[in-house]
This record gives structure tokens, sequence and C-alpha cells, in this order.
């Protein structure tokens, strides 16, 4: 129980500095960069020493996260049987983790 508790809080610690990146891109208002650059976002599976990262377009995280109920993660992090793929590309997958309602969602 307690990896999964680890693996929750490395999840949700590795999205919140996502969002940051996200603030420093052309992801929000203000910022100053090109919404459509590829930004690196760090991959938010619950692997507690993960330190992958996977290429993105601000404008994409951006919609992921305010959609809630998905984590993006690098391709061969989703091994584990309890996670539902909601979008797979060649550079991330974004998935459903166990410990929220299942969903899937189009960009």
């Amino acid at each position: 129980m307690a990896a999964s508790y680890d693996g929750t809080r490395a999840r949700i610690g590795r999205r919140r500095r996502n969002e940051a990146r996200l603030s420093q891109s052309g992801g929000t208002p203000g910022s100053t960069l090109d919404p459509h650059e590829l930004v690196t976002f760090t991959c938010e599976c619950g692997r507690v020493r993960c330190t992958d990262s996977v290429e993105m377009v601000a404008s994409d995280f951006a919609t992921i996260a305010h959609a809630g109920g998905f984590a993006l993660v690098a391709p061969n992090h989703a091994a584990n049987s309890e996670t539902i793929i909601a979008r797979s590309t060649g550079g991330y997958l974004l998935i459903s983790p166990s410990s929220v309602a299942p969903g899937r969602m189009e960009l």
C-alpha cells in the first residue's frame, strides 16, 4: 500500500511541475512562447524514481490538464494492468490512472 501512495504522490508532484512548465510556455495566456511549440514535460507515471520526459505541444497539454483525470506518461510506462489508455501517439501515452475514474478523450 505504501508503494501505491508514494507513486500517487510522485504523479501529483510531476503534474504540478508540468503545469508550472506550461505556464512558462505558450500554453497559457500571457506566456511568451508559441503555443504550438514542443515542450518537454516530465513523465507522470507512478514510478517513484522516474526521470523520463516526453515532448508535447504546449496547447495540447493545457487541454489535458484542464480535462483532469489523465496522466501523461512515456510509452513504456503504462504496463500496469489497471491503466486504461486514453490516447496514444509515438511520443507519449495519455492514461487514466486506476485511482481516477476511467475515461477517454480526443484532442
